[in-house]
């Protein structure tokens, strides 16, 4: 999969982020289906990193280096060629 983060002179440098935004807009259940999901998976493993970030010395730059993944991930967007890859999720899934 091919896709370049380079910006032209007139496009914004959210628009990556847009497309990806777009793309869950095209079926606002599938975003809700998905937040609720990661809500409910994420909750206490994301609580124990933000503490361990702020009262562990050794990894505090964790509150530095998360929000600069995301800005980067959200940054590159989803490729529109980008199509479902269910052999692969599922070879996780079982993994």
């Amino acid at each position: 999969m091919t896709h370049s983060a380079t910006l032209t002179a007139t496009e914004s440098p959210f628009a990556p982020l847009q497309k990806t935004l777009a793309w869950f807009r095209s079926d606002p259940i599938w975003l809700g289906a998905t937040l609720v999901v990661f809500v409910i998976l994420f909750a206490k493993p994301m609580r124990l990193l933000a503490d361990a970030w702020w009262n562990d010395p050794n990894s505090g730059h964790g509150l530095l280096l998360a929000p600069i993944a995301v800005w980067l991930a959200l940054r590159s967007g989803v490729a529109e060629n980008a199509k479902a890859q269910h052999a692969w999720g599922a070879a996780v899934l079982v993994l």
